[in-house]
């Protein structure tokens, strides 16, 4: 199974410290989610929208 950090955005390796995030859901079921222990950068948000090439 593939651990994704929900912070960067990039795999968790054999061997990385993690720690497991449980996410609950009142209408669903709930899902465990995974984030580097080691302080990681985040993951860059786009905050504007790109027009669309033709």
């Amino acid at each position: 199974m593939i651990k994704i950090c929900i912070c960067c955005d990039r795999s968790i390796k054999d061997g990385e410290q993690y720690t497991e995030v449980d996410k609950m859901s009142p209408s669903a079921a709930g899902a465990t989610l995974y984030q580097h222990t080691k302080p990681c950068r985040p993951v860059p948000v786009q905050t504007t929208q790109v027009s669309l090439r033709h």
